[in-house]
């Protein structure tokens, strides 16, 4: 048996499609509707302003690469300039060094920055 909300759901999908066809063929020039273009233009305004943002939560959030130095994304799991797989090197066991507090791989007998014994 169909739901009124799966209808509604339905309908508002239906909606959508026709927005973004409608949409479509304003930004290709065939309609000339005053009311239409100034409603798409809104959206497209929204559009660019979503771009930005977005642009700079990822200009935020970068680290560099531990094999190439190259700027990545934080959630990458390889880096798309070398190919390293950062997500191994992020899960990989280390230590702190007591004296420094450099971190260290887990295998380190000494500490590379201030050359204390690793305990």
């Amino acid at each position: 048996m169909v739901k009124a909300e799966d209808l509604q759901v339905s309908i508002a999908e239906g909606y959508l499609k026709l927005g973004m066809y409608f949409d479509n063929l304003i930004r290709k020039g065939n309609v000339e509707d005053e009311k239409a273009l100034e409603m798409c233009q809104k959206i497209h305004e929204l559009e660019k302003e979503l771009f930005v943002l977005k642009k700079q939560e990822k200009e935020v959030a970068k680290e560099l690469c531990p094999s190439c130095s190259k700027e990545v994304e934080q959630l990458s799991k390889f880096c798309n300039s070398c190919g390293f797989n950062i997500e191994e090197y992020r899960n990989r066991e280390t230590v702190t060094c007591d004296l420094c507090n450099n971190e260290l791989e887990g295998n380190s007998k000494f500490c590379s920055v201030c050359g204390s014994k690793v305990a």
